[in-house]
Order: C-alpha cells, then structure tokens, then sequence
C-alpha cells in the first residue's frame, strides 16, 4: 500500500503557496520497511559542512522531516535533507530520544529546482501498533512567513511547513496527539 503526505501549509494550518508545497510518499514493502520518497522545492539553503549521511542537528538546515508513532509513547523522527544528509531518531516519550543516528539507507539529488530523495526505513525502526504521522519542511527562507505591518519583530529567519497543522503559539513537530492515522500494512 502507498499514503502520501502533502506538505501543504504552515505549521499552524495557514495556506502555504502553490509552488512552496511538496509530498512525501510512504510505501510498505513485503519485508515491512517503509519506503520513503520525497518531493519538494528546493529552497537552495546552506548544506550541512560535513559528507552526505548521517548528521546531528539536521533541523538546523533544509529539511524534510516524517514523524512516525504508534499506539505507545514511542515514535519515529526521519530528517531528510536535500544533500543526502539524514538523521534519525527514536524516542519513547516527547522529546525523549532513546537511540540517535541511526543508520539509513538514503540519496537525494536536486533537479530542476526540486529536492528529490528515496530512503528505506528499516521495519525495526518502527514503533509498534496502527501507525500515526506527521511530515515537516524546514527551511531559511522566509517568504511564507507574512510580515505584520508596523510590527517591529525583526522577519522571520526560518519556515516551517506541515502536513497537519499543530497547536501552539510556536512550531512544535513533537506532538504525536495530532499525527493523522495511515493505513500502509494489510493486517
């Protein structure tokens, strides 16, 4: 089965423009990983200053992020970046990572103005029971930020992009009460 994730507003639901909007697809496989596949604008961010793999705060960059929890506390962070950087994270708890770059098997390329990557998450990565998640885009470009008129906040340095919207007055990705339900494995 396949479940695409359109990645099509701002963190807080508000409209995302047209052409700032992308989707990660998420295939099951026989062996029960998870195939991933990522396409969206490329914003033409600074890479990470290190090879393409695995890398620690990967959130600081261009970045497409899937958040995967199940029926426990316990959930999936898969960071996915334009260069071939990734980093993934388990946690039990909010905020709580129990196991930290992991490997992944994972390439992206850039065409055409476009951030490309495939990636296969292993099935012992994934938390346990009926499926939840959440996809992410991070990036220094604020063009999708609206500059209040008058306001003296300096603009925006960073733009957060969601697939469902999350509450709070700022972006906060680890809210697994609002991942959607997916429905990938034939029980």
């Amino acid at each position: 089965m396949s479940v695409q994730l359109a990645i099509g507003r701002l963190w807080d639901g508000s409209p995302l423009p047209h052409d700032a909007r992308g989707v990660l697809s998420l295939t099951d496989t026989p062996s029960g990983d998870i195939l991933v596949q990522v396409d969206t604008k490329a914003f033409g961010d600074p890479i990470p200053p290190a090879p393409a793999g695995s890398f620690a705060r990967l959130w600081e960059y261009e970045v497409v992020e899937l958040f995967l929890a199940g029926h426990r506390s316990e959930y999936l962070e898969v960071e996915l970046g334009p260069a071939g950087h990734y980093l993934v994270l388990m946690l039990a708890g909010i905020r709580m990572p129990v196991r930290s770059e992991l490997p992944l098997d994972y390439h992206a390329r850039l065409e055409h103005g476009r951030f490309r990557g495939k990636a296969r998450i292993p099935a012992q990565y994934l938390p346990a029971g009926p499926l939840r998640a959440n996809a992410y885009a991070i990036h220094r470009h604020p063009c999708c930020q609206p500059v209040v008129p008058g306001s003296t906040d300096p603009p925006p340095t960073r733009c957060y992009h969601a697939h469902a919207a999350v509450p709070g007055p700022k972006p906060d990705f680890h809210q697994p009460d609002h991942f959607v339900p997916i429905d990938l494995f034939d029980d």
